[in-house]
C-alpha cells in the first residue's frame, strides 16, 4: 500500500515524464519526417520534371508527325495533278490527227453551202472548244512569225540570204497545254 500513496503523491512527476518522453518522440519524429518530407518533394520534383519532358517528346513527335502528313498530302495533291494533266495532254494528243483531218475536209470543200460542209464546220468547233476548255492553245506559226526551237519543229530550210529564221510555211498546227507542249509545229523557214 506505501506504493499506492507513492504513486499518489506523484502523479506530476509521472505526467511530466511521460510529456516529456512525448515531447522527445514528437521531436525525433520531426526531425526524421523533415528529410523524409523533403525526399517526397524531390521524387515528386523529379516526376514532375520527367513527365514534363516525355510531354514535350510527345509533343514534339506529334508535330512531326502533323508535318510530315501534311508533307504526305501535298506530295500526293502533285501527283494527282500530273497524273490527271499528262492524261489530258496524252488524250489530246491522240485527238489532234482527227482535228487536222476535220481542218483539211474543210479547206477542201467546194461548196460552202452544203449540209456536209456545216456539220465538219460545227464538229471542228465543238472540238476546238472542248480543247480551249482543256486549256489547249494553238502554237503560233503564221507565214512570217519568228522560228522558236522550242515550240516548233522546222522540216525543211528555204535560204533567202536575209540571216534571219522566221517560218515560211506551216505543214502541221502544234499545240500547248498550260505550257507544256502536246505537240510542236511542223514547219519550212527561211532566212
Amino acid at each position: 500500500m506505501a506504493k499506492k500513496i507513492k504513486d499518489q503523491e506523484n502523479p506530476e512527476v509521472k505526467e511530466e515524464k511521460v510529456t516529456e518522453a512525448t515531447e522527445n518522440a514528437a521531436e525525433e519524429t520531426k526531425e526524421t519526417e523533415a528529410p523524409a518530407e523533403e525526399a517526397k518533394e524531390e521524387k515528386k520534383d523529379d516526376k514532375v520534371t520527367s513527365l514534363e519532358k516525355e510531354l514535350a517528346d510527345e509533343k514534339d513527335r506529334f508535330l512531326r508527325l502533323a508535318a510530315e502528313y501534311d508533307n504526305f498530302r501535298k506530295r500526293t495533291q502533285k501527283e494527282k495533278d500530273r497524273m490527271y494533266s499528262d492524261a489530258v495532254i496524252k488524250t489530246v494528243g491522240e485527238l489532234l490527227p482527227t482535228l487536222d483531218n476535220l481542218e483539211r475536209a474543210i479547206g477542201a470543200a467546194e461548196d460552202k453551202e452544203d449540209n456536209f460542209y456545216k456539220g465538219v464546220e460545227l464538229t471542228l468547233k465543238t472540238l476546238k472548244e472542248e480543247f480551249s476548255k482543256l486549256g489547249v492553245t494553238e502554237i503560233e506559226s503564221a507565214p512570217g512569225t519568228a522560228f522558236d526551237p522550242n515550240v516548233h519543229e522546222a522540216i525543211m530550210h528555204e535560204d533567202d540570204g536575209s540571216g534571219e529564221n522566221v517560218i515560211a510555211e506551216t505543214f502541221r498546227k502544234g499545240y500547248t497545254r498550260e505550257g507544256t507542249i502536246v505537240r510542236p509545229a511542223l514547219v519550212k523557214t527561211r532566212g
